[in-house]
């Protein structure tokens, strides 16, 4: 038995490059990076990919829905807070960590490329709706 594991050891280090090219690439995707001022909360985010499959949703943020899909080479994943006290706040920056589980053929391609007949999207594109708050006791027309 420990011959045949230590030959299969060798022959798969052996061939690690060769491997390495024909594998998928599995990721974790996460949200951050995003700058909040005090006040400000993240209601909403949507991801659009391209050449990305979808293998999981891995976490749901308490009072989000989160959605993801796939359609062809193109897809997104999208969530959204189910009201204003369940916004990502400033000092939440590992509520949007390890959202999704992705599978990528390539390299991760970061803008969009140019072709003859138009445009080759990036890897991963999107937006996040950032909300403020209204002070307590004020109305929109007081501030």
């Amino acid at each position: 038995m420990k011959i045949a594991l230590a030959l299969l050891g060798g022959l798969l280090a052996g061939q690690r490059a060769q491997l390495a090219t024909q594998l998928s690439r599995t990721y974790l995707v996460s949200i951050e990076g995003v700058r909040l001022h005090e006040g400000e909360g993240v209601r909403s985010f949507e991801l659009r990919k391209w050449g990305v499959v979808y293998r999981a949703v891995c976490h749901v943020p308490y009072d989000w829905e989160i959605t993801a899909g796939s359609v062809g080479p193109g897809g997104k994943l999208a969530g959204e807070a189910g009201h204003g006290t369940s916004m990502v706040r400033a000092g939440d920056n590992k509520t949007l960590r390890a959202l999704a589980l992705v599978e990528l053929d390539g390299p991760v391609q970061k803008y969009d490329i140019p072709i003859r007949d138009g445009v080759r999207p990036a890897t991963f594109g999107g937006w996040i709706v950032i909300d403020h708050e209204i002070a307590a006791g004020r109305s929109l027309l007081d501030l």
